[in-house]
């Protein structure tokens, strides 16, 4: 028995280390991913926009340059705008949208445009660039093409000529620099999908790596069950299969019937350990699905009609739908599941002090499948019962092995069968079976 004892510590072991570590170091590699993709996209978005702007910089200071060296020794007063133009399209600059030469009063002097040679800049923009550090660079919204969100590059420059010291404004459009800031948007954009990508991939994974942790944590339960169950099994047959015969005889030999009761009650606890211990092997040893060609029908109403006889006092009801109920599948392990099924539905109804008690079984063709159904107007279960009815020795009848739904489960799995249970407290409870009619 000591071995047991060792096994029992074993399990308990076993279903206490649920350990995560797995998905921790999924986690924390997947974050540092995420971290480091994230800032790269943001440090890469902003240098992007940072080398962009300064292109549209360094082309206006070479405009802006030239400009100068040509002009240096001009005499504005004699130049007049087909000069100016011819200075200008010699250069064949890129981007240009407009020069101008504007004065300290903020009068354009020359301007590639000659309807604008004249005007007068507003007071408050000229006192802004007097007072301001130049050269001076900014993007401006043109008024002319507002609704069309059209902005330009404009840098500001002082511009000296022999006789004056005036200011030079270069204008450029921006189609490059949005092209690029647009290629930068875009590789941003397809790394925060990564990112996205990489979180989904961890939710996934992180499923994946409990769902297999859970398995492993159960193979190394069922594992150690089975090896108690070898155990009890030799252990516990013997002696019982004794105390059993030794009860029977007792039974025989002494006629007080006082006395023989305490042996009914020996024989009947008897009974339940070996029951419990066929139940415990059952669960964990490998199904072996044997299929055969029977009337799924007939095998139901056999096992209604021995439930029926038993219980007297609860209204057991059989019905069928359809013609044709022939299956392919384990008969006899079909059969497990209807008595496991039924005998859980007749405890049910027997635990409530209602005057009816009903247990209905129904059995329908459904084409490709067979339906049965168990429906009982017991007094349900609530929601954590519920989650917990499939659990292994998970039970709440007093005399429960708590192995009824779990061995159904695990036979309902090796036979290929969609099991389904509604329950509702205070109001019943309905299980049932959609069975293949053809078990490949």
């Amino acid at each position: 028995m000591w071995y047991i004892k060792l096994e029992m510590k074993r399990l308990k072991q076993v279903l206490g280390q649920t350990s995560f570590k797995s998905v921790l170091i999924l986690w924390v590699v997947l974050v540092l991913a995420i971290a480091t993709l994230f800032l790269s996209a943001v440090f890469s978005y902003k240098n992007s926009k940072v080398l962009a702007q300064k292109a549209l910089e360094d082309q206006a200071m070479m405009i802006a340059i030239t400009l100068q060296g040509v002009m240096t020794y001009t005499n504005l007063e004699e130049m007049n705008y087909n000069a100016f133009l011819n200075i200008i399209l010699s250069q064949n600059w890129e981007n240009l949208e407009f020069i101008m030469l504007y004065d300290e009063d903020g009068d354009i002097i020359l301007h590639s445009n000659p309807e604008l040679i004249g005007y007068r800049l507003a007071p408050e923009e000229i006192n802004f660039i007097k007072n301001c550090k130049l050269p001076y660079y900014r993007f401006y919204l043109d008024q002319e093409d507002e609704a069309l969100n059209q902005k330009i590059f404009i840098a500001d420059f002082n511009f000296y000529t022999q006789k004056y010291n005036l200011y030079l404004r270069v204008g450029l459009n921006i189609a490059t620099f949005s092209f690029i800031i647009k290629r930068a948007q875009f590789l941003f954009s397809l790394k925060m999908l990564a990112c996205l990508g990489l979180l989904i991939a961890g939710f996934i994974g992180t499923k994946f790596l409990i769902g297999y942790e859970r398995m492993q944590l159960k193979m190394k339960e069922l594992e150690s069950i089975s090896t108690m169950a070898k155990i009890l099994s030799h252990e516990i047959r013997n002696p019982l299969g004794s105390i059993k015969g030794f009860s029977q005889y007792l039974r025989e030999k002494i006629p007080d019937p006082s006395f023989s009761r305490y042996l009914e009650i020996i024989f009947r606890e008897a009974l339940r350990i070996e029951r419990l211990t066929d139940e415990l092997i059952l669960y964990v040893n490998p199904v072996k699905v044997e299929p055969k060609n029977f009337n799924l029908k007939e095998l139901i109403e056999e096992v209604w009609f021995s439930f029926k006889d038993k219980y007297p006092q609860v209204e057991l009801k059989f019905f069928t739908q359809g013609e044709n109920f022939e299956v392919v599948t384990d008969p006899d392990k079909i059969k497990e599941i209807v008595v496991n099924l039924i005998q859980n539905a007749l405890d049910a109804v027997l635990e409530t002090n209602q005057e009816k008690k009903e247990v209905k079984i129904e059995v329908e063709d459904y084409g490709e499948s067979l339906r049965v159904r168990v429906v009982d107007n017991g007094p349900g279960m609530d929601e954590d019962t519920l989650k917990k009815a499939f659990d292994p020795f998970f039970t709440t009848k007093p005399k429960g092995s708590g192995l009824g739904l779990a061995i159904v489960e695990k036979l309902c799995e090796a036979m290929k069968i969609k099991i389904n249970l509604q329950t509702q407290k205070g109001e019943g409870t309905s299980i049932w079976l959609e069975i293949p009619r053809f078990l490949s």
